[in-house]
């Protein structure tokens, strides 16, 4: 069980933390609502399980206990450097520059008033001196999200595109042939041939994990014809991931990362 260590205030929501093995964790919650995403859930399927965990919370003077998932300082990044939300880049600010040095230093968060704005600085020597320290703000906030591009696995690039894919491009991603593929996701039940073309089961085809595609096509004796091809969403591509390492199978991409 973890005793909430502090209950910060940004913007006027509450980010809860607590210590574990003195090292500061975030309750995802509300790490989450801040940065505007809507799907914890769906966020958090890319942190690594080190960059997250659930624990038992208790709250001091209340005998209130709760079960809270908490993420550690990378985990923390990398939901920073997935939200689209402006207020992503004032949040990690927040975090970087007060709130965890003041832990480390005091074993608690003291608010310290805020510089103003090179803009807002008429001396124009001071206004230089705060543009530059500004600037590398910027800087190093851009050199930690290309650390953890660096390190992101096959699950973060999925949840990064919104293109579909075909069967063949999936396959690739595993070191298959997309023959192999179709073949495993029929003996999963998932899907079914229909005159030369795959389809989803039932209980799968309302998911959202494919799209239908009509091209234009050629026959062999000269004819203008039209085919359907289907495609896989990249929620069918995550789908896909989950099937496969149930059976076993790991991402090119993440074998690579276990034996760098």
């Amino acid at each position: 069980m973890q005793q909430l260590q502090k209950v910060f205030s940004y913007q006027e929501a509450e980010v809860r933390t607590v210590l574990i093995n003195d090292e500061i964790w975030f309750v995802a919650k509300d790490v989450c609502q801040v940065l505007g995403l809507s799907n914890p859930s769906k966020a958090l399927m890319a942190l690594k399980n080190n960059a997250k965990t659930t624990i038992t919370l208790s709250y001091s003077g209340s005998n209130y206990k709760t079960q809270a998932l908490v993420i550690n300082e990378a985990g923390l990044y990398r939901l920073i450097f997935k939200s689209r939300k402006a207020e992503a880049v004032k949040f990690s600010d927040w975090v970087t520059e007060e709130v965890l040095p003041s832990i480390r230093k005091t074993g608690a968060y003291q608010v310290e008033a805020a510089p103003a704005p090179s803009y807002m600085i008429e001396d124009p020597i001071e206004r230089a001196k705060q543009w530059i320290k500004e600037q590398e703000k910027v800087r190093l906030l851009e050199q930690r999200a290309a650390e953890y591009e660096e390190k992101a696995n096959y699950v973060d690039q999925i949840l990064l595109s919104r293109k579909t894919m075909t069967t063949t491009q999936i396959a690739k991603d595993y070191g298959m042939s997309a023959q192999r593929l179709n073949q495993i996701l029929k003996e999963e039940g998932i899907q079914y041939k229909l005159r030369g073309q795959w389809l989803l089961k039932a209980a799968y085809h309302d998911k959202g994990y494919t799209k239908s595609r009509t091209v234009d096509i050629r026959r062999s004796d000269g004819r203008a014809d039209i085919a359907i091809n289907t495609e896989w969403t990249q929620e069918g591509r995550l789908f896909i991931h989950k099937v496969l390492t149930s059976r076993g199978y790991v991402a090119l991409m993440d074998r690579e990362e276990q034996h760098a």
